[in-house]
């Protein structure tokens, strides 16, 4: 985009300030108070007040999905009575006599209420971050809510193509006359207890009598090695 002449900073400012601003219109429609609810960066004031403005968010999520579930729940319903399908099990009245008015629940008993129709409807609460997803071969949906949103992953700085190592002949500690270790060194690999006595279970003399002289620290005997290998 930049090379086309669009400024890339500026196009993201102006997406999110346009999902903030149309976020408040909607909250102030519904006569909350997006001051008090919205939580942005920056944000100074205290632990205990942004943990009220979380609760009273959870009240105005849950509120707002009782009115989605009356208003859904009532469409149903129109449109089975006019197809003369009316199967509701829940009740005659259908799932909307169960919701009371969400203006007229007490904080208290929000809750409580919501919990009560989501069982009742199958429907999560909006605040689990839950969501019904479908088998996408049988069209049919998933037996249980399934947890949907971005997930932030930390990644660590370790890749295959830095670590990968393999060694021939390379340089021998001046002290021990065994070989350096590690990649940048051009080390070799360490052969510890446990790697010996696997050896030694499995009857393997002449791979372990190797390992511990002509491949660690007899001189004389790499050097004959090295030389027949070279010589042919």
């Amino acid at each position: 985009l930049r090379d086309k002449g669009y400024d890339e900073d500026f196009l993201v400012f102006d997406q999110t300030y346009a999902r903030r601003a149309i976020l408040w219109e909607w909250m102030r429609e519904r006569g909350y108070d997006p001051e008090k609810l919205i939580v942005l960066e920056g944000d100074e004031r205290s632990l205990p007040e942004l943990r009220e403005a979380d609760r009273c968010v959870s009240g105005v999520c849950l509120r707002e999905w009782l009115k989605h579930v009356r208003e859904k729940e009532s469409r149903i319903r129109t449109w089975e009575v006019e197809t003369e399908t009316w199967k509701l099990e829940v009740s005659e009245e259908g799932i909307s006599s169960l919701i009371p008015d969400p203006e007229t629940i007490a904080d208290e008993e929000l809750y409580e209420v919501a919990l009560h129709v989501s069982k009742a409807t199958g429907e999560p609460l909006p605040t689990t971050g839950k969501m019904i997803l479908y088998d996408g071969r049988m069209g049919e949906p998933f037996d249980q809510p399934v947890t949907v949103g971005v997930i932030n992953m930390m990644k660590l700085a370790h890749l295959v193509e830095d670590k990968v190592h393999a060694r021939s002949t390379g340089p021998y500690s001046l002290v021990t006359q065994q070989p350096l270790g590690g990649k940048a060194q051009f080390g070799g690999q360490r052969f510890g207890e446990m790697e010996v006595w696997a050896l030694e279970a499995y009857g393997a003399a002449h791979t372990l009598q190797e390992m511990l002289t002509v491949k660690s620290d007899d001189v004389m005997g790499r050097v004959k090695t090295y030389e027949a290998i070279v010589k042919g």
